[in-house]
């Protein structure tokens, strides 16, 4: 699993816990003159999403500029949804694990085939079930910001330059049946909690577990916050990894005790402010770093960036959201539709955008049906997309009819047959 650590650590605020007046599996409407706080956690057991009626559904015509895209997404989530672990979390809501695959197995058709953005919004229409996040609020308002994959110069070797590593995942941490929770196996067999950052980082070293040495103590913390990342060797190769596990600490973000200590201010807080600040003050780095206990570990990967279901992550189509406990809050590789500001380009202005994304990866600082990550890609531009991705909006997720479950279903079985028989067969 991977990943989105999420550049968005550069804003999040510190997580606070549900209300002490949520009951059960509810969470009261937030008061009208309370300050945002998207950080607001949903009590155990509730869901982040509603169904809401057709009246309110937003208008899905503009999701058709980025076919391409959306069906390299699809492909992404069908994938996921044909492993059988995947039904491990199903039900969801009213949602059952073929009426999730058959959702992929339609919209695919109707995003194929749909003559025009109201062509395709009509079809949602009448063939799609429309439910909305509950938002930070219980109405629906959200944050969104972005993640990358940063691309650095890194070593297989420590030496003066190259001295901060990442690290492979140690024998001693285990995860419990989710894969959610970690804990560490001691010599006696007992298992206790992982430790947090400093304390793991001191176990680890020495230990030949580095996998990747980085000239620059901050980019890899960056990466692990990111979870995944290419690295350009000396001798001129390059070398991908991607998340291998974590210690099961809560996300605390780094600039947190500079803004309380006065040495920065909230509002200019972004990642290139961090990196000056960090230049100019290295003494402060190590104890910045070390107030988030969570630590990320690695393994060497080939091919695209993966998120945190064991499938390629997708540039403007894949969003990571809260999967940091035993129940999602939102469905696994669910159909979304995001409506918020974005700019395309570094510095530029923020402007009106939606489209359809695919909910395939964690927030590892993420707490909250009121936050999303998009992901915008590997590399220097996306990193400053990422780090100047900051707005409201709104998100939906599109469900099958439960009529046209069936046959969709029935369809899904003919051509999984269909590529088995074409398959050659094992020989010896």
């Amino acid at each position: 699993m991977r990943i989105a650590n999420t550049l968005s650590f550069i804003f999040i605020i510190a997580v606070c816990s549900a209300s002490g007046a949520c009951k059960s599996n509810y969470l009261e409407p937030a008061p009208k003159n309370e300050a945002k706080d998207f950080t607001r956690e949903l009590p155990p057991g509730m869901k982040g999403l509603r169904k809401i009626d057709p009246s309110k559904y937003p208008d899905f015509g503009p999701g058709l500029e980025d076919r391409d895209g959306m069906l390299q997404a699809l492909a992404a989530s069908a994938e996921y949804l044909s492993h059988a672990s995947s039904q491990n979390y199903f039900p969801y809501l009213d949602i059952s694990h073929d009426r999730a695959e058959a959702t992929i197995q339609a919209f695919r058709k109707d995003l194929t085939s749909a003559a025009s953005g109201s062509d395709l919004n009509k079809r949602i229409r009448d063939r799609y079930e429309v439910y909305e996040s509950v938002g930070w609020n219980m109405e629906g308002e959200m944050l969104f910001t972005a993640y990358h994959e940063p691309i650095y110069e890194g070593s297989l070797k420590a030496d003066a330059k190259f001295k901060y590593p990442i690290y492979k995942r140690p024998p001693e941490l285990e995860s419990d049946e989710t894969g959610e929770k970690a804990f560490w196996k001691e010599a006696s067999g007992n298992r206790r909690a992982a430790p947090a950052r400093a304390e793991l980082a001191a176990a680890l070293r020495g230990r030949g577990l580095e996998l990747i040495y980085l000239s620059d103590p901050f980019e890899s913390y960056i990466v692990q916050v990111q979870g995944s990342a290419r690295f350009h060797l000396p001798d001129g190769r390059e070398i991908r990894v991607g998340y291998a596990g974590d210690n099961g600490q809560d996300y605390k973000p780094v600039w947190e005790p500079l803004v309380k200590s006065g040495k920065l201010k909230k509002e200019e807080v972004s990642l290139r402010r961090l990196r000056e600040y960090f230049k100019q003050h290295p003494d402060d780095v190590e104890q910045s770093i070390n107030y988030n206990p969570r630590f990320v570990f690695f393994q060497e990967r080939t091919g695209p960036a993966v998120g945190c279901l064991n499938v390629p992550v997708t540039l403007w189509h894949t969003i990571a959201t809260d999967r940091n406990r035993k129940e999602d809050i939102f469905p696994r590789a669910g159909i979304a539709y995001i409506k918020t500001k974005l700019s395309k380009s570094p510095g530029a202005a923020q402007s009106d955008y939606a489209g359809f994304v695919c909910d395939q990866d964690r927030g590892g600082a993420i707490r909250s049906a009121g936050r999303a990550d998009l992901f915008l890609g590997t590399g220097e531009v996306a990193e400053q997309l990422a780090g100047q991705t900051r707005a409201e909006g709104r998100m939906y997720y599109v469900f099958l009819k439960d009529p046209l479950v069936a046959a969709e279903i029935g369809e899904l079985g003919a051509q999984q047959q269909k590529a088995q028989q074409q398959r050659p067969s094992a020989k010896k």
